[in-house]
Formats: structure tokens, C-alpha cells, sequence
């Protein structure tokens, strides 16, 4: 199966800076030796400047041999310059011959990427396919397609932006849960990339937004998986529908990076009844917050600021339990970490009443790190 786009397509934009550093730190190589030539051909137009002058004395005083050997140290002196010019030139030339050599390597590296774009856009086609044999078509059924009322849907801002993925952390979920359990749905998922970075790999995902801005654009994977990325007011009742699961689709694990603090404390009790009602039995749930405040054109973007033991407790008042066990073997291997989210916190969650399924290669690597894995409500999954 062709490789997902992730580190390759990283690998590829350092490539194309690449030459541009070259060419940049050739064309200032350049330009500081023939400046040190010129300088140079400054200081030997003095020297010979005063050889001429003492030339000129010994002519007075020696007649034709004196001139004769002017003559020749000015020859010498002029062949001198010459080839120095011709040195002058050459290295003048370097960076424009090198600016071609990058330009041909340049134009390779977008074939190249203009190539691999094809391969994965026809990989994911298949894959596409494959899911909607084997889950049926997804579709989503709700009264407010559109969070009206959101800050962030009037005042777009990380709707309009953001994109995260992170293979790391596909890794370490693929590493945790049962590949038979293994399907994601992502609540506030903007650009959609975390969903199309696990389709790649073979695996059920879907996506919910609460505003309509990149659907309407056709921005980032709105344009290449939209059949698994739908918009609703998650605040509000709503369904992910399939033709084989007509009465609604659950998933092994619910995501939100960066969304919790976009809703309104008042709202969060209808939040998680959707959350309750797409997780699969044993499922668990990854969230980040972020504390800060986050005001865009006048308008506070975060509408429930608190820190962790607040929304610890709040958790536990709306029936779910906090894994830090199972956080800590993502380490930092999240979509959502510190370089894309400042200051933020995370959390891994289960309804109380359960213990997460994990793989029997993740309980035994965190046996020992924790009741909350293996054995505090029933004994293991």
C-alpha cells in the first residue's frame, strides 16, 4: 500500500527549501570573493602605480635597459590582471550556473511531488471505496447542520486554518486499541486532516465541524474525503448514519483537539450525550484543552477557560474517569502538543462504569503504571 503523505510530504518541502538555501549561500559566496578580488586588483593598481614610478627612476638613471625592464614587469604585471579578470568572471558565473543546476533539480523535485500527489490521491481513492464496501456510505442526520450561534463559526479563525495530523500518534492508536475496534471520529475537526491520515491506513474515521467554512471553500481534505466529513452543532442531537448501521455508526475512540473550551459550560452535558451515543462500548475518549484565553477581531473564541482540576472534576460529575496511564504512553504524541497548542493539557477518558479494551501489547507494556488500566472497574477488558 503507498505510504501516507506525512513525513514523506515533510521530506519533500525540505527539499524544495533546500536548494533555495544553496542558491542563496552560493550567490553570497560569490559575491564576497569577487568583492575580495576587487580589492584585491585595488591594491596591486597602487603597487604598480609606485613600480612604475621607481621604474621610472631607474630609466633616468640606466637609459634603454631600465626601459626594457619596464616593459617586461608591465607585461608580467598586465598578464597578471588578465588572468585575474578571467578569474573574476568565472566566479561570477558560478552562481548563475549553479541557479541553473538547482532550477533543473527544483523541477525534478516537483515532478517528483506532482507524482506522489497522484499515487496518494489514488490510494486514497481505493481506500475510500474499500471503507464504503465494507461500512456502507456514511451520512449524518441533524436539525442544525450548522452551529449558527458559535464564535467560531462567526468569527472564523481555527475553523479557517488549522489542519493538524500527527502519524505518531496513529502509530501509538494503532499500538493501543484492537485493529477489529479500531475507528475514530473526530468532533471539531476544521481542515479534517486527522480523519484522512487514518483512512490512509486503512481505518474507519469520520469527522464533525460545527461551522460550514471549509466546506463551503472546499479547503484542505474537504476537497479529497468528503463523504467522511460532515458539519453539525455537536452541542446539539445528531447521528452518524450508515447503510449498514441505519440506527448509527460507533466508534472505538471519540477525539477532540482544541475544542472543549470552544463550548459553553452550559452546553457540555449535551456535548458528551452525543459523545455517549458514538462511542463504542469499552471506547475511550482523547481530548486536549487549551487554558488560554482566545480573543480573534474582538471576540473570545474559548468560552470555557479552566484549568485541569476543574475539568478533571467536571468529567467526573458527567460519568467519565481520567486514564493518565494510558496519556502517558502517548507521551507527546498527540495531533494537538505543545508546538500547535501552547499551554495545553490533555486527557484520555472512558465512561466510569467501564475499562477501556486496550491490546494485550499495551496492557502488558503499562502493567504496573496504573489501576486505571487494568483491573480498577471489573478486571481486565
Amino acid at each position: 500500500m503507498p505510504r501516507p503523505l506525512g513525513q514523506y510530504t515533510t521530506h519533500l518541502q525540505q527539499l524544495w527549501r533546500l536548494p533555495n538555501r544553496v542558491d542563496e549561500a552560493a550567490a553570497k559566496a560569490g559575491e564576497t570573493i569577487a568583492g575580495q578580488l576587487d580589492a584585491a586588483a585595488v591594491e596591486q593598481q597602487r603597487i604598480l602605480a609606485d613600480m612604475v614610478r621607481q621604474l621610472d627612476g631607474l630609466i633616468n638613471d640606466q637609459g634603454i635597459a631600465g626601459r626594457t625592464t619596464q616593459q617586461a614587469v608591465a607585461q608580467s604585471l598586465e598578464d597578471l590582471f588578465q588572468s585575474r579578470q578571467d578569474l573574476v568572471q568565472s566566479l561570477r558565473e558560478l552562481p548563475h550556473s549553479l541557479r541553473e543546476q538547482l532550477q533543473s533539480l527544483r523541477g525534478d523535485v516537483d515532478r517528483l511531488a506532482a507524482s506522489q500527489a497522484q499515487t496518494d490521491h489514488a490510494a486514497l481513492g481505493l481506500q475510500r471505496m474499500r471503507l464504503r464496501d465494507r461500512h456502507g456510505a456514511l451520512d449524518i442526520e441533524t436539525d442544525h447542520p450548522v452551529a449558527h450561534d458559535s464564535p467560531d463559526h462567526l468569527t472564523p479563525w481555527g475553523t479557517a486554518r488549522d489542519n493538524s495530523r500527527s502519524q505518531a500518534f496513529n502509530a501509538r492508536l494503532i499500538n493501543l486499541i484492537p485493529s477489529s475496534r479500531l475507528s475514530l471520529l473526530d468532533l471539531g475537526c476544521s481542515g479534517g486532516g486527522a480523519v484522512r491520515s487514518l483512512i490512509e491506513q486503512g481505518f474507519l474515521a469520520a469527522g464533525v465541524e460545527g461551522s460550514d467554512y471549509s466546506q463551503r471553500r472546499v479547503r484542505a481534505e474537504w476537497a479529497n474525503i468528503p463523504d467522511f466529513l460532515f458539519t453539525a452543532d455537536i452541542t446539539k442531537p445528531f447521528r452518524i448514519l450508515s447503510d449498514t448501521e441505519p440506527s448509527g455508526v460507533r466508534f472505538g475512540v471519540v477525539t477532540m483537539w482544541e475544542v472543549i473550551e470552544h463550548i459553553a459550560e452550559a452546553d457540555l452535558l449535551p456535548l458528551f450525550r452525543n459523545i455517549d451515543a458514538h462511542l463504542a462500548p469499552n471506547g475511550v475518549l482523547i481530548l486536549s484543552v487549551s487554558p488560554n484565553s482566545d480573543v480573534i477581531d474582538g471576540q473570545e473564541l474559548h468560552q470555557t477557560v479552566e484549568g485541569r482540576p476543574w475539568w478533571t472534576e467536571k468529567f467526573h460529575a458527567l460519568g467519565w474517569t481520567d486514564h493518565p496511564a494510558i496519556l502517558a504512553w502517548f507521551g507527546n504524541d498527540l495531533v494537538r502538543w505543545e508546538a500547535n497548542a501552547p499551554n495545553s493539557f490533555h486527557f484520555v477518558l472512558s465512561r466510569s462504569s467501564e475499562v477501556p479494551h486496550l491490546t494485550a501489547r499495551a496492557r502488558h507494556m503499562l502493567t504496573g503504571v496504573g489501576a486505571a488500566i487494568t483491573g480498577s472497574a471489573g478486571g481486565t477488558p
